[in-house]
C-alpha cells in the first residue's frame, strides 16, 4: 500500500483518489491517522472510517490547506495521474510546502512503453501504435502521458530528497513463469480489455480527427493483440 517507511502518519492526502479504494484502505491501515481524498468528480462512495474523508478538488488549483488553519501533510500520495497535470513542476512544489519537515510524497504511475520478454517490439506493433497515440495526444492536450520516464527528477527538483525510483515488471497476459506475475498479467490484461475503449474514443476524435469507427477498429486490433501471448509484451510500473 505504501513503500515509504512511514511508521506513524497523522495527516495524510490521496491525490487523484477516484473510488477512494486507495484512502479506504489506508484509513483502515492506519486508524490514527486523518485521511483526505481528493479528485475532479466525487465518484466514491459515503466514507464509513471516522478519519476518512473526501472532497472535490482540484490539485492542480491553489491549495488552501494551511489558509483553512489545517495541518501539514505526513505523506502526500499520488497514482496513475499521466494525461491529467498540465504542470507537473507546480504540483511538486506545492506537495513540498504543504508536507511536514521529514515527510514523504509518493507516486506510483505506469510506463505507457511498451516492451517485449523476446527484444525489441517492431514498429509496426499495435503497442509501439499505442506508444506514439500518447505520444501525440501529451503535445495536443499540454499534458504528458509520460511522467514515469521523469517524475524521478522532477520530484529531485522540487526541493525533495533521499528520492528512491523502484520499478516493477506488469505484463500484459499469463505469459510469465512466476506464479505472482501471472496473477498481475491476469489483471493487467482484463485492465486493458476493460478500459482501452474509453481511453481511445475521446481523444483520438477530439484531438486527432479520428472518427469513431477509427477507434473502434484500433481497439479491435488490439483486443486481437491481447490474445496472443506469445508476443510476451510487458510495461513497467
Amino acid at each position: 500500500m505504501l513503500v515509504a517507511p512511514v511508521t506513524d502518519p497523522r495527516n495524510v492526502l490521496d491525490i487523484g483518489t477516484g473510488v477512494g479504494l486507495w484512502a479506504v484502505n489506508f484509513a483502515d491501515a492506519y486508524p490514527e491517522a486523518n485521511v483526505t481524498g481528493t479528485d475532479l468528480s466525487p465518484l466514491w462512495d459515503h466514507p464509513v472510517q471516522p478519519n476518512l474523508r473526501f472532497q472535490v478538488d482540484d490539485c492542480c488549483s491553489e491549495w488552501t490547506y494551511l489558509e483553512e488553519f489545517r495541518e501539514r501533510f505526513d505523506v502526500i500520495h499520488m497514482r496513475c495521474l499521466f494525461g491529467s497535470i498540465a504542470d507537473w513542476d507546480q504540483l511538486y512544489q506545492k506537495c513540498f510546502e504543504h508536507l511536514v519537515p521529514g515527510g514523504y510524497i509518493e507516486q506510483a504511475e505506469m510506463s505507457i512503453i511498451p516492451h517485449s520478454a523476446n527484444g525489441p517490439l517492431p514498429h509496426a506493433s499495435i503497442f509501439r501504435q499505442w506508444e506514439c497515440f500518447w505520444s501525440k495526444c501529451s503535445v495536443l492536450t499540454g499534458k504528458s502521458w509520460f511522467i514515469s520516464e521523469t517524475m524521478q527528477e522532477s520530484i529531485r527538483e522540487a526541493g525533495f530528497v533521499n528520492v528512491c525510483e523502484r520499478r516493477f515488471r506488469w505484463p500484459i497476459g499469463t505469459w510469465s513463469s512466476d506464479p505472482k506475475l501471472q496473477e498481475i498479467g491476469r489483471w493487467y490484461r482484463e485492465f486493458w480489455e476493460s478500459g482501452m475503449e474509453g481511453w481511445v474514443m475521446a481523444l483520438s476524435t477530439r484531438y486527432l480527427g479520428w472518427t469513431a469507427s477509427q477507434a473502434h477498429a484500433f481497439v479491435a486490433e488490439t483486443r486481437n493483440a491481447l490474445s496472443d501471448e506469445t508476443n510476451r509484451v510487458y510495461f513497467e510500473l
